[in-house]
């Protein structure tokens, strides 16, 4: 057994950012490693994606689990990508976990980015629903709707079976709201603990403010422990929201991406530290930051993370134009990049070294 030993730099827990005079963590192999940081450079487990897309195939929206997990996401959450007639067990590797969001649509976003209306033809899909998360409830965290996709009738009935599984099923509800036809109050009313509003700064319709100030409702749908993700994505993130939002004491619970192949290394997105660096120029603080990037989608993943990971991210001074999905910019001076990754014990991105 080696080690991987840190001197100098920062590192990022509950409390936030904490000087570092060294750190070690055990490798897998025989061979140690030393690494002098530099005075800002940044160390934790690493992001825990809580809505992205991933799968192996190219013929599919998700990214690899290779490719996330170079850029320092340790572990994620498929969001919908696959329904109980499509979802598959073979995406987690030994450095990777991986659990999903089941969608309500029985094929997922299997012929994305076209969406089918809803309409379960298999008479048979409830048992086949509970079916799946009964065998496999270890490797899923609950069910996905995606409203306004067709019309208000389809979004009103995808709400309300949303809701009625997951309360049967006892597993959490993820919703998306981008451009719903229903009210944004309607959509968050029947949510409780646990469900999470998923593209919850989004400038569409169904977003969380209305004529400049953020719904009561959403508020109280907190209250009762319903919790905002970003989900940034190419179409879900608005400065003015956003920061809105944060002026009215409103965190994210939640930092996620929605990444896809589409997305993945292009504007706006790029990736999880991109994500990171923009909402920390717009606002958001180091410990909200691990918290919601860290620490609570933990929660969803219980005790089949491995704690043996760590991610160091540098800090790369420039000017950088942060754009968001609804023409919107904020100039920051510079963005965090991944150095360095170990997963698992096993170290499996270093830049230290190059």
């Amino acid at each position: 057994m080696a080690y991987l030993a840190l001197y100098g730099g920062n590192t990022l827990d509950e409390i936030g950012l904490s000087e570092n005079v060294v750190y070690t963590i055990s490798l897998s192999g025989n061979e140690d490693v030393e690494i002098y940081l530099q005075e800002d450079d940044v160390f934790f487990p690493g992001f825990i994606d809580i809505h992205a897309h991933v799968d192996i195939s190219t013929q599919s929206i998700g990214c690899t689990p290779g490719s996330l997990l170079r850029s320092g996401v340790i572990a994620a959450a498929d969001a919908g990508t696959f329904g109980y007639a499509t979802w598959k067990n073979n995406r987690q590797t030994r450095d990777f976990a991986v659990r999903d969001w089941i969608s309500l649509i029985p094929d997922g976003l299997a012929q994305h980015p076209h969406v089918p209306s809803f309409c379960l033809e298999d008479c048979d899909w409830g048992r086949k629903l509970t079916s799946l998360f009964q065998h496999d409830r270890d490797q899923l965290i609950g069910l996905k709707i995606r409203l306004g996709q067709h019309d208000q009738q389809e979004d009103r009935h995808l709400l309300m079976l949303g809701v009625k599984w997951a309360r049967y099923l006892r597993v959490p509800l993820m919703v998306h709201p981008t451009k719903t036809f229903l009210s944004i109050e309607e959509v968050v009313e029947p949510l409780q603990s646990q469900d999470i509003l998923t593209h919850a700064f989004q400038g569409h319709q169904g977003s969380i403010v209305q004529q400049g100030k953020v719904v009561s409702k959403i508020f109280d749908a907190m209250e009762r422990g319903v919790w905002l993700d970003v989900a940034h994505g190419a179409n879900h993130f608005s400065f003015e929201v956003f920061q809105l939002a944060l002026a009215n004491g409103i965190v994210p619970h939640t930092v996620s991406t929605d990444l896809t192949q589409n997305t993945q290394n292009k504007p706006p997105v790029y990736n999880f530290a991109y994500v990171v660096s923009k909402l920390l120029a717009a606002g958001m603080s180091w410990r909200e930051i691990y918290r919601g990037s860290f620490a609570h989608p933990f929660q969803y993943f219980n005790t089949q993370l491995s704690l043996n990971h760590l991610v160091v991210l540098q800090f790369n001074e420039r000017l950088e134009v942060f754009r968001d999905a609804m023409g919107q910019a904020i100039v920051g001076s510079g963005v965090w990049e991944v150095m360095l990754v170990v997963a698992n014990g096993r170290l499996v991105f270093n830049r230290y070294t190059q």
